[in-house]
């Protein structure tokens, strides 16, 4: 964990001095984010890109005169 604290000091620490708190929140989200989808690439949880393709399309909503087809 003292890793974790000290990857923020340097994070904050390299952020201008004009930063608000929302800013560097934003930063740390970020990160945080970032490192996840790092260590999900290296463990082997990803989806591949033509999976996310087709999920995807099953997201848009049909077409007026396709809803009243039915």
């Amino acid at each position: 964990m003292a890793a974790v604290k000290q990857r923020v000091i340097e994070l904050i620490k390299g952020l201008p001095d004009d930063r608000t708190l929302e800013d560097i929140l934003y930063h740390l989200y970020v990160r945080g984010k970032t490192e996840s989808g790092i260590r999900a690439v290296e463990e082997g949880r990803t989806i591949p890109q033509k999976e996310v393709e087709r999920k995807t399309r099953e997201w848009k909503p049909r077409r007026r005169e396709e809803q009243h087809k039915k």
